[in-house]
């Protein structure tokens, strides 16, 4: 039986990226997006939808996306999805959420409004492959 678990969008950055590092040292971005999506109804007029989705980067990658991308930038990604359980401490029930770890991602316009240099794309990495999360699973996310 076949699968697939593939994300792709385009989205603004509702906040700046937030790394943690696990305790084996590897860096782990967290960040939401904002994704829009706009139509017309029956009458004519124009409608706008936005979700808010979570996402996460591993390794070198997360790095990288939190010095070159800030809130208010948009951002190409490719992601795969990922649900997460937990007990809650308050009321002992399970939850669950379901969020994206970032495989692939590029760059889309210009630098962080806080770099010099003028707002130019120099120095900008080319798109790059995420690192693959499962390299990690031996290790407890301090979060």
């Amino acid at each position: 039986m076949a699968n697939v678990n593939k994300f792709i969008c385009i989205g603004t950055l509702t906040r700046d990226i937030e790394i943690r590092v696990t305790p084996k040292g590897t860096p782990i971005g967290q960040f939401a997006l904002a994704i829009n999506r706009k139509w017309k109804d029956a009458d004519g007029g124009e409608k706008e939808e936005v979700s808010f989705l979570d996402f996460e980067v591993w390794g070198k990658s997360a790095e990288v996306l939190a010095k070159y991308v800030a809130k208010g930038q948009q951002v190409y990604i490719e992601a795969r999805a990922k649900q997460d359980t937990w007990e809650d401490k308050e009321s002992g029930k399970k939850r669950s959420k379901i969020k994206f770890v970032v495989e692939n991602f590029q760059f889309l316009g210009g630098k962080k409004k806080d770099d010099e240099g003028g707002g130019s794309d120099r120095g900008v990495p080319a798109p790059r492959k995420a690192a693959p999360s499962q390299d990690y699973l031996d290790e407890d996310v301090p979060f």
